[in-house]
């Protein structure tokens, strides 16, 4: 920073060159500090999205901390402990679809993120890091069939946390599923009068409608959330689309 403003001062005269070599220099050891750390082990952790209560709770903590100048200002450490902690209690989504349906991801037993397709882009960077996960622990649907996962060219079948998901590509896959998936997650239109087994189904419509949807397959049942149901209905809401959602 001196030196900007010493190059600045020069540049009247033309000689800013004078200052702005050494201002290089040091921006220049600012990146090789940073890089370095960042290549150390341990650099970056990667942890879930803090929920909403929790960083209330940082921030009311870190406001009481630094206004306050009596002793009693280290109060403001029991929320913030209690904000960090929060993130210990985080349930990511076990099923996540995007608001196309192209882009799925379902939580394996062994609690990697498969995706459908190739995990790649804004949508599956900011599911992997509300999950608090790396693009290394990821997997994918298309690789060899297991007794968990089994794919062909029209869709997918997923067994996790007690329920047969079922990820539908092609409507020929649909008469299929719905004789034996619990939920099918599908980029086509499914008719409900003929796909009665399932106990959610979320199509092309339901998509089109209502945004991205995120399922956590708990032991109480299925809880879903969509992005329309969670912004509600104002002005400038996208979502809902089309007829009102309840």
């Amino acid at each position: 920073m001196p030196w900007a403003i010493m190059a600045f001062v020069l540049m009247p005269f033309g000689l800013s060159g004078l200052a702005l070599g050494p201002m290089g220099w040091g921006i220049e050891a600012v990146i090789t500090i940073a890089e370095t750390v960042q290549a150390m082990p341990g650099a970056v952790t990667y942890m879930p999205a803090m929920p909403v209560w929790g960083f209330a709770l940082l921030s009311l903590g870190g406001l009481w901390l630094c206004l306050w100048r009596l002793p009693w200002r280290a109060i403001g450490l029991c929320p913030i402990v209690i904000g960090v902690a929060a993130i210990a209690l985080v349930r990511t989504p076990d099923i996540l679809v995007s608001e196309t349906g192209k882009l799925t991801a379902v939580k394996g037993n062994d609690g990697r993120l498969l995706f459908q397709s190739r995990a790649h882009g804004f949508v599956a960077e900011t599911w992997l890091r509300r999950a608090g996960l790396s693009p290394s622990t990821t997997g994918s649907l298309k690789g060899p069939a297991t007794g968990d996962v089994q794919c062909d060219t029209i869709g997918c079948i997923v067994r996790t946390r007690g329920e047969v998901i079922a990820l539908v590509k092609n409507a020929a896959a649909l008469p299929d599923d719905c004789a034996v998936a619990t939920i099918i997650v599908s980029r086509v239109p499914v008719r409900d009068k003929h796909c009665i087994g399932p106990k959610i189904i979320i199509d092309r419509f339901d998509q089109w409608r209502a945004g991205a949807h995120a399922l956590w397959l708990t032991p109480e049942g299925i809880q879903m959330k969509t992005v329309a149901g969670t912004s509600g209905r104002r002005p400038w809401s996208l979502y809902p689309r089309g007829r009102r959602q309840n």
